[in-house]
């Protein structure tokens, strides 16, 4: 691999945009992005759109259908309109990121992070070769081992790779075993919070504990970047228990955010009736006891001024 647009994870910091920025930026990724009243909602399936900022937390006034194409929508509401919530926003979230450290982490986790130290190179990686030149594989890897994402060809890979680095927004931190990537993780800011986008790790590498590793690199990202005090590792998938008690492991909490879902009729019937995992992630609605320790009624703390 080339190691031109690589360094070391020292200097990893997050540039931590603004919601017009990232709206921009996802854009230009290929989504599409609908404006209304200062807030952007990003159309997450055909017809179905979201904030694009989870953490945003939308005013009652502004949490309105986004566009008259759309057929349901989904945001999370401020603390002043949380009263108007009719649904919740169920994410893995660690609070005050900043205190996260070595002594955060069990005597077992700090082991495997040392173990894996000595077989793993960590890095960020800054600009796209590396990935257009060895990521697909890890791709391919991690997709058919997990199931989670969907299996694209490699031009399409690469198109995604491009337009991830297309505003240096992101940041990505990844995993060398003698000069061969064995797994990455992308993630971004916006205002004060951190979300993990996405994790892939080729199979033959998995026993080298290189997810923790990667997952340390950006906790201590975070921590350099001052404005930042959360972290969201992606939507709570309780019928996926290994990997809630993995992020539970990690420091994460599943957090209930207040939040504001319509749809329209019958669509909520069939979504919840045809796909009731995607309904529960859509509304935080369960008819079962889910994993985890769920905070109901939290509201985040506000952004800090930058």
């Amino acid at each position: 691999m080339s190691l031109q647009q690589t360094r070391d994870v020292e200097h990893t910091r997050f540039l931590a945009t603004s919601e017009a920025e990232l709206a921009q930026w996802h854009g230009a990724r290929g989504c599409k992005i609908v404006e209304g009243q200062g807030k952007y909602w990003v159309e997450i399936v055909k017809g179905f759109y979201q904030g694009l900022h989870w953490m945003s937390r939308m005013t009652i006034s502004q949490a309105e259908r986004p566009t008259p194409f759309c057929w349901g929508y989904r945001t999370a509401l401020d603390q002043q309109s949380s009263r108007f919530s009719n649904a919740t926003l169920p994410i893995h979230l660690m609070q005050n990121v900043n205190d996260y450290d070595m002594e955060a982490m069990t005597s077992r986790q700090r082991g495997k992070l040392r173990k894996c130290h000595k077989q793993v190179e960590i890095v960020e990686i800054t600009g796209p070769d590396p990935l257009l030149e060895q990521g697909y594989p890890v791709f391919y890897s991690a997709v058919q081992r997990t199931g989670y994402g969907s299996m694209v060809s490699m031009q399409r890979y690469r198109r995604g790779v491009q337009g991830f680095f297309s505003h240096n927004q992101g940041v990505v931190v990844a995993g060398l075993v003698d000069g061969q990537l064995a797994g990455y993780l992308t993630a971004y800011a916006v205002d004060c919070t951190a979300y993990i986008e996405d994790v892939f790790l080729h199979s033959k590498f998995i026993n080298t504990n290189i997810s923790l590793a990667l997952f340390y690199a950006i906790t201590q990202a975070c921590r350099k970047s001052e404005q930042i005090n959360e972290l969201v590792h992606g939507l709570h998938t309780p019928e996926k228990e290994s990997l809630c008690n993995h992020k539970e492991g990690l420091g994460f909490s599943v957090v209930q955010i207040p939040s504001r879902v319509w749809f329209l009729p019958p669509t909520e019937y069939w979504v919840k009736k045809k796909r009731p995992d995607a309904y529960y992630r859509l509304t935080g609605r369960q008819s079962f006891v889910g994993h985890g320790q769920f905070q109901r009624g939290w509201t985040p703390s506000e952004p800090k001024e930058v």
